[in-house]
């Protein structure tokens, strides 16, 4: 090759590497534009016992977080197990809610309303039992409750098919 191929080859390379530089920060921006507008809720569903001054209480705590940048509206919380909805109007007596990020809500739910709607329900197999939170966009985010929960239901079954 003579020397003016060369300097013309030379000089087509910072185009390429604009090109590339202006691709590659149209990705960015779309993938940026594309995680904020997702909705990401952390939940925790476990038994709890809550003291007082002069008493001691089990409850079913079901705490709920926003962690994604947009504000969500919570329609609807309730139970599914192998497909059937268990709800309490304690899960949904402030619904719905507005969460901004970073905000949360917390509900107590009283141990012996479970026990007795799980009781009402014990053919039905707790491996499946999630916590389902319905938003304002039609976005279902299941929540599978802590093991001290799940052992709890088991032992209430177990003691009501006696």
């Amino acid at each position: 090759m003579k020397f003016d191929q060369w300097m013309q080859l030379l000089t087509m390379i910072p185009t390429w590497l604009a090109s590339f530089g202006t691709i590659a920060a149209t990705c960015v921006a779309l993938y940026l534009a594309w995680r904020s507008e997702r909705i990401k809720l952390h939940g925790i569903v476990g038994l709890r016992t809550v003291f007082g001054t002069s008493f001691e209480k089990k409850v079913v705590s079901v705490g709920i977080t926003n962690l994604s940048y947009r504000q969500v509206t919570l329609k609807f919380v309730s139970f599914y197990i192998n497909n059937k909805i268990i709800t309490f109007d304690a899960l949904n007596q402030n619904l719905p809610k507005t969460l901004v990020s970073g905000e949360g809500t917390t509900v107590l739910i009283d141990i012996q309303h479970v026990n007795d709607c799980f009781t009402q329900n014990a053919d039905l197999s707790l491996q499946t039992l999630v916590l389902r939170i319905q938003t304002s966009i039609g976005k279902a985010i299941d929540i599978r409750p802590e093991n001290a929960l799940i052992e709890h239901l088991e032992r209430v079954r177990q003691a009501a098919k006696l």
